[in-house]
C-alpha cells in the first residue's frame, strides 16, 4: 500500500480526518491593515560641537597606532595636536618600542603652546595631567 500523494491537500480540504472540520473552522489568511507602516521620527542626534573664540582656547591632543613601517625599529605612533578655533593641526611620528611615550604628547604640547605665543596669541597657563 503505497502514500497518498493528494493526502495533506485533503486533510487540509477537511476531506480527512486530522483536517479541518468544517470550512468555516479552516484556518485563512489573517485581515491585515492597509496603511503603510509608519515608524516614529528618530530624534535628532546631538550636537557634538567644541566651541572656541579665539586660537590656542582649546586645543585637541590625540595620539593613535600607524603600526610598523620598514626602516624603524619598534611601532610608529602619531602624535597630533589640533587647535579647535584656527583648525591648525599639527602632526609628529614617533617610532616606540611598543606603547606610545607620554613624553612625546608632552613635547608636541609644549611646541604647539611656543608656536601660538610667537604668532601672538595670549594663551592660557598650559596645564598637563600626569
Amino acid at each position: 500500500m503505497g502514500r497518498d500523494p493528494n493526502l495533506r491537500a485533503r486533510r487540509v480540504a477537511g476531506l480527512v480526518p486530522g483536517g479541518a472540520q468544517h470550512p468555516l473552522q479552516a484556518p485563512g489568511p489573517i485581515a491585515r491593515h492597509a496603511d503603510p507602516y509608519e515608524r516614529k521620527p528618530e530624534r535628532p542626534p546631538a550636537q557634538l560641537h567644541i566651541d572656541a573664540d579665539v586660537p590656542g582656547e582649546k586645543v585637541q591632543m590625540d595620539c593613535f597606532y600607524v603600526g610598523r613601517l620598514s626602516g624603524t625599529k619598534g611601532t610608529v605612533w602619531q602624535y597630533t595636536a589640533s587647535d579647535v578655533a584656527s583648525s591648525f593641526l599639527w602632526a609628529e611620528l614617533h617610532a616606540t618600542e611598543r606603547n606610545p611615550r607620554a613624553r612625546f604628547t608632552r613635547e608636541l604640547l609644549h611646541r604647539v603652546a611656543r608656536q601660538l605665543k610667537g604668532a601672538g596669541w595670549r594663551l592660557q597657563e598650559v596645564t598637563t595631567d600626569g
